[in-house]
């Protein structure tokens, strides 16, 4: 459920280990526990440390089941350094962007994006094509103590 206030920040450009895939909403918990495993290997090889939790970075979603869109999975770093094997280093803009802190099961996230995306509208502003979830604190895909904040550009 969502536990704040949306909110209008500007989130810092930042450099990190990637995978990214065209997919649809149903694919993306399979391509989150097969992706970060990936990168977090990547990283281990060549003793990268993060500089944050993970980011979802959604290029075209709109909220339909079916809708194809692309996501970058990204694992923030403190430096880039030597060649990735499996993975790309992603730099990622500043960005300008409506906040709201969701906590609870990956099955209720769609709440959080309903009210962030409603409250965007209701200060006269349009979304861009890119939104983030920033998962700050993981547990599982089914818990209640997850928390995540979710990041909608605005125009």
């Amino acid at each position: 459920m969502p536990t704040s206030q949306v909110e209008l920040q500007e989130i810092p450009a930042f450099t990190g280990v990637a995978l990214r895939k065209t997919m649809t909403l149903k694919q993306i918990a399979d391509f989150a526990g097969e992706a970060l495993p990936v990168i977090h290997d990547d990283m281990k090889r060549l003793d990268l440390h993060c500089a944050g939790p993970a980011v979802f970075i959604y290029y075209g979603a709109d909220g339909s089941a079916d809708t194809e869109f692309e996501l970058v999975v990204v694992q923030p770093v403190v430096a880039a350094g030597g060649a990735l094997e499996r993975c790309e280093y992603y730099h990622a803009s500043a960005f300008k962007c409506a906040t709201l802190e969701y906590v609870g099961p990956m099955s209720g996230i769609g709440e959080g994006w309903h009210q962030l995306v409603a409250a965007v509208h209701a200060q006269g502003r349009h979304p861009s094509v890119e939104c983030r979830e920033v998962y700050d604190h993981w547990v599982a895909l089914d818990s209640d103590e997850n928390v995540t904040t979710l990041q909608m550009g605005y125009l």
